[in-house]
């Protein structure tokens, strides 16, 4: 049994189909020679491609903890899942297809663009039978997300709490994103240099040690442990770049992390040690969901999944 009172931080990953193949690889790779185990979000349509189903098999193994990122990761789903039209379908559509190539059951969830999730789409997940959401990044500038002008978990709590609006006897417990104006993820690892990140993260980590219960929930993508030639080609600063758009942001996040991949591995690596270097101990956020459960702060079911084999 894990120590319920040391410091953690958990790692996850966000996989989507612009993913290639050897990003995919080359971070199972880098964890496997760190033994370090992480989390994948991952949304179904990936399992739709080949190339990438067949770099993701690798995870059958069960090494890793494993949880939906929604089906296609688009806009129609964002819309479903904010109860702004359309339906919800495709949450039990994409379960069955996990299940049939993972052989596992999804149990936990992190919403496409990290989007606010509707009265529907919460008892929907709970219906299915989901135990932890990590769709909250609690305290975020609206202005550096791919939605500026809305803000769902603008006062979301930042430490682990129970999502309302689920079914009763059937809870799911949020673990947000480490975040302040910007998460603890992929684009601050793209934009900061060394000097400028370590700065960032010091007071995440500070949190970490102090604030009881509280973690650190890293979000990044395959590509960011990937030491040469992570993340797409740099491209030009184009004036729309620096206006928010109302889907998508700004721009001009995105081409400063294009601009700046081998930054990123550097400084994905350097997370990594220092939460490691501090303490921190490794968690899955099915060990967060059972500490809060045996505290009585999640009464609902034990976190189970269906055992990881070949399907």
């Amino acid at each position: 049994m894990f120590r319920t009172d040391r410091p953690w931080f958990i790692v996850s990953f966000d996989l989507h189909t612009s993913d290639r193949p050897e990003e995919i690889r080359s971070c199972l790779d880098w964890l496997a020679n760190r033994g370090l185990s992480a989390t994948f979000f991952i949304p179904t349509g990936m399992l739709e491609i080949p190339s990438l189903a067949e770099a993701l098999s690798p995870l059958r193994l069960g090494a890793h903890e494993l949880g939906s990122h929604s089906h296609r990761h688009d806009q129609t789903e964002v819309h479903a899942l904010r109860g702004e039209g359309g339906d919800l379908t495709f949450l039990a559509e994409s379960r069955e297809t996990f299940k049939t190539f993972f052989g596992v059951m999804f149990r936990l969830f992190r919403s496409p663009f990290w989007c606010g999730l509707g009265q529907a789409a919460r008892k929907e997940l709970s219906k299915l039978g989901y135990r932890v959401d990590s769709s909250a990044t609690p305290q975020r500038a609206s202005l550096l997300s791919n939605y500026p002008y809305e803000n769902p978990w603008l006062l979301s709590p930042r430490r682990p709490h129970l999502l309302k609006g689920t079914l009763p006897g059937a809870p799911i417990l949020e673990v947000p994103t480490s975040t302040f104006l910007v998460p603890v993820g992929t684009a601050a690892l793209g934009i900061l240099n060394e000097r400028g990140f370590r700065y960032f993260l010091e007071p995440f980590l500070l949190e970490a040690d102090l604030a009881p219960r509280m973690g650190l929930v890293v979000q990044l993508h395959p590509g960011d442990l990937m030491a040469s030639g992570a993340g797409p080609a740099p491209r030009r600063l184009r004036a729309r770049d620096l206006w928010p758009r109302r889907r998508g942001g700004l721009g001009l996040r995105h081409w400063l992390q294009a601009n700046g991949p081998e930054r990123k591995y550097k400084n994905t690596v350097a997370l990594i040690d220092a939460a490691l270097d501090r303490g921190l101990a490794p968690r899955s956020f099915g060990e967060i969901y059972e500490q809060e459960r045996v505290a009585g702060r999640a009464p609902g079911p034990r976190f189970t999944q269906d055992t990881i084999g070949e399907p």
